[in-house]
């Protein structure tokens, strides 16, 4: 079902010679088996179950899954899996069972809530997991989310499952344990393929068979307890002191000699074994009566593509994969769900909705009663009174929109990039990139908005406001928010860590403040190239432009002395930068 042919990949280095990760590994597997992927640090295993997988690009030679070329015609969702032991990849906050109820309902597609608890059981079952089905992912055990893991893996019903080092770094009960369910996962479904990749030599006996690979070519691939007889040493720890001794490239040119003969000893497609005798006459076999290195065969049955033909009608087609709306409500509902439960995040958000307006409040206090006044068109302020007010104005409103930037950090820096992991996990398992982009549009939008209104809608009904058009001053308010709270969403996806997209989004909030020209004018070249692009500059130039008409509009422009963008041109400028930071958001997910 499962064959490798020749596979290469090679590490292009500049100014160096390319690095061969992998030199023409050749390999095939029936349905219903587990093979042990074996091979010191280094050895090329990762790279190999990604280029099987899809995620790196095959250079040379062919992966064929039931006779389709895969690296020709792509593999289909639900229908392979990559299990890792990475545990970044798991919420902290969430159950075992919502984990799987939410990895079915991300997968597959037409299947109603109550029929994905269902089957959340009896996976969670299956993996061992029926003991701990409401504990929250950071009370488990490092092997039990190993479990969990593989649960969510096989949520979408795959047929070919990939474990990159599942069992290390557990004890060696639990790795007998883990291999154990290993081997159930494998004959549970007579088609499914399973792979894992591991260093550790203990328990082989739990594989079918095991591949050994040594810096990036195939030097074995037969039973476990054939590894001794094969490379002549007593115990399989000496495995790899053994492989050290001669070039990688020997080791392959041996195995390529030898590998028909052997695997026509291990009888592997009837389930026999093979004696130490049929053993040793296939390893002193004559090497010129062996065939040429090619399509290889596991046994002496039928030709593989007599047997593929027969059984390609018996495949069933992957699990349909859910629909982009399914998706949605699924991350909406998980998001919310996360952010009640993380009380942290609750708290700052919260003291940021109720702190900053309650800072404009007290800033513009004492200027309350000279607000009133502005409303009065037959008030004419004194040109002291004027010259405080143009101050205020000018600050007051770029204190808001700075107010909502420096949320919008706080907001969106680490959305991104804390889940890149998971994002990671589930885009493999069939997660659409514009369900994953609009959940975080709408759950950073919505607490963008309510910040921006707060902001804009305390200081005007509590105080009247400035003279015009308040409304559309909280719209560019809001407006400005949301733009930068995806210009950093944009920074989140392109950052390798939480830390450096943090650091990257305060340092362009920082400089928002100067380039806008509401401290100190910019000269009018250097201004007509860097104001379009400040965020700040069109929410604060918005909102003093809407003042045309009062009294106070001619005193603040001769005081501060930068053009307005009219409230129209403001709209269309923050519309792009929204959407410039949304095109930022899809090229990092892409790129990472």
């Amino acid at each position: 079902m499962l064959e490798l042919v020749s596979l290469s990949h090679q590490l292009i280095r500049r100014g160096e010679e390319p690095l061969a990760v992998l030199d023409a590994v050749s390999f095939r597997l029936p349905g219903g088996h587990l093979m042990g992927l074996v091979g010191a640090t280094g050895s090329g295993k990762s790279v190999l179950l990604r280029t099987m997988a899809g995620t790196v690009r095959v250079q040379a030679g062919a992966v064929l899954w039931n006779g389709r070329d895969v690296t020709q015609n792509l593999w289909r969702p639900n229908e392979v899996a990559l299990v890792t032991c990475d545990d970044a990849s798991l919420q902290p906050l969430m159950s075992v069972k919502e984990h799987v109820v939410c990895a079915i309902m991300l997968q597959v597609g037409g299947i109603s809530k109550r029929d994905a608890v269902i089957k959340a059981d009896r996976l969670v079952l299956f993996c061992g997991l029926d003991t701990v089905t409401g504990v929250r992912v950071r009370d488990l055990t490092a092997v039990q989310r190993r479990r969990l893991l593989l649960a969510l893996a096989l949520a979408g019903d795959p047929l070919l499952v990939l474990c990159d080092d599942f069992m290390t770094g557990v004890d060696p009960r639990s790795q007998r344990e883990l291999g154990a369910l290993l081997q159930l996962v494998a004959r549970e479904n007579p088609n499914r393929v399973v792979i894992n990749a591991t260093q550790t030599l203990a328990e082989l006996s739990a594989y079918d068979t095991v591949l050994v690979l040594h810096e990036g070519r195939g030097c074995f691939h037969g039973p476990g307890r054939a590894i001794t007889h094969y490379f002549s040493i007593p115990h399989t720890e000496d495995l790899y002191h053994r492989l050290a001794k001669r070039p990688s490239q020997r080791w392959q040119d041996s195995w390529n000699r030898h590998r028909d003969s052997y695997y026509g000893a291990f009888k592997l497609m009837s389930g026999m074994g093979a004696s130490e005798a049929e053993l040793a006459a296939a390893s002193d076999e004559d090497e010129d009566s062996r065939s040429e290195p090619g399509r290889l065969r596991l046994g002496r049955g039928p030709e593989p593509e007599d047997e593929e033909a027969s059984k390609a009608s018996t495949i069933p087609p992957p699990v349909e994969r859910a629909g982009l709306g399914t998706q949605l409500a699924v991350l909406m509902r998980r998001r919310w769900t996360l952010f009640r439960r993380n009380k942290s995040e609750w708290w700052s958000h919260a003291l940021l909705l109720i702190g900053l307006p309650f800072v404009c409040l007290i800033l513009s206090w004492g200027f309350r009663g000279t607000l009133k006044l502005l409303h009065n068109p037959d008030w004419k302020p004194s040109a002291t009174e004027a010259s405080a007010l143009a101050g205020f104005a000018i600050g007051l409103t770029l204190l808001q929109v700075l107010m909502v930037m420096g949320a919008g950090v706080l907001n969106t820096s680490r959305e991104i990039a804390d889940e890149r992991s998971i994002w990671h996990r589930e885009h493999f398992s069939g997660l659409r990139s514009w369900s994953f982009v609009l959940s975080k549009v709408l759950h950073v939008g919505t607490i963008a908005l309510l910040q921006a209104f707060a902001i804009g809608l305390v200081f005007d009904l509590l105080t009247t406001g400035f003279p015009g058009n308040g409304a559309l001053r909280v719209g560019l308010l809001a407006l400005t928010g949301l733009a930068f709270n995806f210009l950093c969403l944009g920074i989140s996806a392109w950052s390798r860590t939480s830390d450096k997209a943090t650091s990257r989004a305060w340092c362009l909030a920082f400089l928002q403040a100067p380039l806008s020209g509401a401290i100190l004018a910019l000269p009018a070249p250097l201004g007509s190239v860097l104001q379009p692009l400040t965020t700040a500059f069109y929410g604060w130039s918005g909102s003093m432009d809407s003042l045309k008409g009062s009294a106070l509009f001619d005193t603040i422009t001769a005081f501060n002395g930068t053009w307005f963008a009219t409230p129209a041109v403001a709209v269309i400028v923050l519309l792009i930068h929204a959407g410039v930071g949304l095109s930022f958001v899809i090229s990092g997910l892409r790129r990472r």
